[in-house]
């Protein structure tokens, strides 16, 4: 009952109340006897969490992280191949989160080995989509354009719903969401502004929490490089709105930096505090990109000529780009 509850609640994007159902999932194990059936409910119960966990406190949150790593125990006396796979890519997300790059990509390129070896395609595009997460932050663009190009194509209707319901994860948004980042760092602007806009029509047609503020804040990432904090700052409202009503944390930490960042070019220096406030929830909800939420900071602060603070933040930020 409390797991039909938990897969209701995740459908119609309600994160947090699904987590909760989930755990009563969970509590109500205690009472079944150890054996391999229970282990297999534990397993899919501990999985299900997980994925909601993702959006609703952070992939690198504790409470993520525990409930994948128990996932990953569980699976390792299965051969269900399903649940493996998800285990695999739940570690992936808290490695990706945690973690450095590097180890983001060659756990990524082990869940998309796992994928091609599975035959699923949803398993196919789920494995892609970890292996560019990890990639773009260390290879050439052109690699991560490739690849985007190829989940792109690859995105077709049944696999799309399995990574969804299954993984939290909508191909068609992650391959343009890396495209688009992509293409900008590869100099070509124009086509970056056209793939962000065909991701933010899609995300938004689409009805699901969970993307559509992935796709709003990445796309405020090319309008942030663009120096437009007009169009940063209604993206950033849209995904507040979203991020509130859905208790989606992980996006409301990052949508606080960016929106506080255009208040200040906007001339409110009120700003600075919603930045720090975004920041140090990203530290416990999405740690990775840490270094990308300072730079929203260090360019406030260089707007603003207080150059004691940006070169005081110089340092740290290169130390924690340096490590990752």
């Amino acid at each position: 009952l409390w797991q039909s509850a938990g897969a209701h609640a995740q459908r119609i994007s309600a994160y947090r109340e699904a987590a909760q159902y989930y755990q009563r999932a969970l509590d109500c194990l205690s009472d079944v006897p150890p054996g391999s059936q229970r282990d297999s409910q534990e397993l899919a119960l501990q999985l299900a969490l997980g994925v909601v966990l993702n959006a609703a406190d952070g992939y690198g949150a504790q409470r993520t992280v525990r409930a994948f790593e128990r996932a990953r125990e569980l699976s390792e006396r299965t051969s269900n191949i399903e649940e493996r796979f998800g285990a695999l890519v739940g570690i992936w997300a808290g490695t990706g989160s945690l973690g450095g790059h590097i180890s983001a990509m060659e756990l990524g390129r082990e869940v998309m080995q796992a994928g091609e070896q599975s035959g699923r395609l949803s398993h196919r595009l789920i494995g892609m989509i970890c292996y560019v997460g990890g990639s773009f932050w260390v290879r050439p663009m052109a690699e991560t354009i490739a690849v985007s190009e190829r989940i792109l194509a690859l995105s077709e209707p049944t696999a799309r719903l399995e990574c969804r319901q299954n993984y939290g994860e909508d191909p068609l948004v992650s391959g343009r969401t890396f495209m688009s980042m992509a293409l900008w760092l590869y100099g070509q602007p124009e086509r970056a502004r056209q793939v962000s806009a065909e991701l933010l029509a899609h995300a938004r047609g689409d009805g699901f929490a969970n993307a559509l503020c992935f796709s709003l804040v990445t796309s405020n990432m090319l309008h942030f490089m663009l120096r437009e904090p007009a169009t940063v700052a209604t993206l950033a409202a849209e995904c507040l709105q979203q991020a509130e009503r859905h208790g989606l944390r992980v996006w409301q930490d990052i949508a606080n930096v960016q929106a506080g960042w255009a208040r200040v070019l906007q001339g409110d220096e009120t700003g600075l505090q919603l930045m720090h406030e975004g920041i140090a929830g990203n530290r416990s909800s999405m740690s990775s990109i840490e270094v990308t939420m300072q730079l929203f900071l260090l360019d406030a602060y260089a707007h603003l000529g207080r150059a004691d603070e940006l070169l005081a933040l110089v340092d740290p930020v290169l130390a924690t780009a340096r490590r990752r």
